[in-house]
């Protein structure tokens, strides 16, 4: 008889996944995707700002810019964020 090997769930754990990094040229942000409590949690799009344009402090808290709506396209989360820059107006493109 084949034994089926047995997969064990993670503790929920914070997540940090997917940054961009944008130079605005007077500061340099980070756009990352994060969830409280992945996999349970929701995920969503947080920012933190480079304050001597050489790292970024760690956020004291869970703070997303842009989260799930709970409807469409956002219902379940929102992440993978890509911001550009067309004509003097920053664009931010996400996964829903």
């Amino acid at each position: 008889m084949e034994t089926v090997p047995t997969f064990c769930m993670l503790t929920a754990v914070p997540l940090v996944l997917a940054p961009t990094v944008v130079d605005t040229g007077s500061r340099i942000l980070l756009f990352y995707t994060a969830a409280e409590d992945w996999p349970n949690g929701q995920a969503a799009i947080e920012i933190s700002r480079s304050p001597d344009r050489v790292g970024f402090p760690r956020a004291a808290a869970y703070n997303p810019i842009m989260s799930a709506d709970g409807s469409g396209f956002d219902a379940w989360g929102v992440g993978v964020p890509v911001l550009r820059l067309v004509g003097d107006v920053y664009h931010l493109y996400y996964a829903g």
